[in-house]
């Protein structure tokens, strides 16, 4: 999802999330995760759609730099309403009719826009080979999850105009990318790099 975000100036770390336990907390599951990055208070920490909603609660619990939202919320509540009500009743799918289910081309489409076919295919393969157990507790945590905390750190997000899954988040001077959809780290690279760049080399 991150390549091509390299920069001259600091080390891009990208991190494959573990699927969450049955029941797990998101608090839970976004210390497990913490706890394999090794993070320094002078780190910052990013996400990109469910993994920028951990990076909030890791945030949340453990001392960084700052958090950087690439296309991601900082609760359920930037959920658009139509996802909320889909992804509960996908919820009740068999995990491999689930996964048959995102990875049709008519629901990359609804959910990412109309995008090249390149692009396509790989958000289809990532899709196939994110495991069935991040897929549906995933959904189950990001749905529930209304913090009653705030994030210890500065926060600033970059986020598509066109985004079908989620609403900008509460953030001041969120940067909206025209025509940008939910996979922007993908599609406007340029933009992303550039954003990062600004917040982090300077």
């Amino acid at each position: 999802m991150f390549a091509g975000l390299e920069l001259a100036c600091a080390e891009l770390v990208p991190v494959q999330l573990p699927p969450p336990q049955d029941g797990e907390s998101m608090t839970r599951y976004a210390l497990r995760v913490a706890a394999g990055l090794g993070l320094r208070p002078e780190d910052w920490l990013g996400g990109a759609s469910f993994g920028s909603l951990v990076a909030g609660e890791i945030a949340r619990c453990r001392p960084v730099r700052g958090v950087v939202l690439i296309g991601g919320a900082l609760s359920a509540a930037s959920f658009v309403r139509p996802l909320r009500w889909s992804a509960t009743v996908a919820r009740t799918l068999p995990l491999q009719h689930l996964h048959q289910l995102l990875a049709r081309p008519d629901t990359l489409r609804f959910i990412f826009g109309p995008l090249p076919a390149s692009q396509m295919r790989l958000l289809r393969d990532m899709l196939i080979a994110t495991p069935r157990a991040l897929l549906r507790e995933g959904a189950r945590l990001a749905l529930s999850y209304m913090p009653a905390t705030r994030v210890l750190c500065p926060v600033y997000a970059i986020h598509g105009e066109r985004d079908r899954l989620m609403h900008p988040p509460p953030v001041v001077n969120c940067h909206i990318v025209p025509a940008a959809g939910h996979a922007l780290a993908q599609t406007h690279q340029n933009e992303v790099r550039e954003f990062l760049r600004g917040l982090v080399c300077n």
